[in-house]
């Protein structure tokens, strides 16, 4: 597994679909696999603004990973997010057959970042 690290607006999803899209791999985006979520409890966390519970998207991630067992390597983006689901991946890392082989962090600057989400309209 690839894992990418970032702040919003660095640009993980656009690389980690360039890299899947051009090698065959899957890209597995946290945020994406939430916003895609019919539990309507989840739904509505999201929408308050709140953090979704560490069960519940360690749940929703190693579903995806294992649907994803038949493809050569896994990109990961938004998860882990904190601490307890970073330790989740290592120590499932054995149960879903995959072992993180690379992290990359993108770091772009503070101004850039606040110019990309004023684009997005997340700013």
């Amino acid at each position: 597994m690839i894992v990418f690290f970032g702040p919003a607006g660095a640009g993980k999803s656009v690389q980690g679909q360039m890299l899947a899209a051009r090698m065959g791999w899957r890209w597995l985006s946290a945020g994406q696999l939430l916003r895609d979520t019919k539990d309507v409890e989840l739904t509505k966390i999201m929408h308050a603004g709140g953090m979704v519970p560490h069960d519940a998207i360690t749940k929703i991630m190693g579903e995806a990973i294992a649907h994803a067992a038949h493809i050569d390597q896994l990109i990961l983006d938004g998860f882990p997010r904190m601490l307890e689901q970073a330790h989740w991946l290592i120590e499932s890392q054995p149960e879903h057959g995959r072992s993180i082989g690379l992290v990359v962090v993108l770091e772009v600057p503070r101004e850039e970042l606040l110019k990309r989400l004023e684009i997005r309209g997340r700013a």
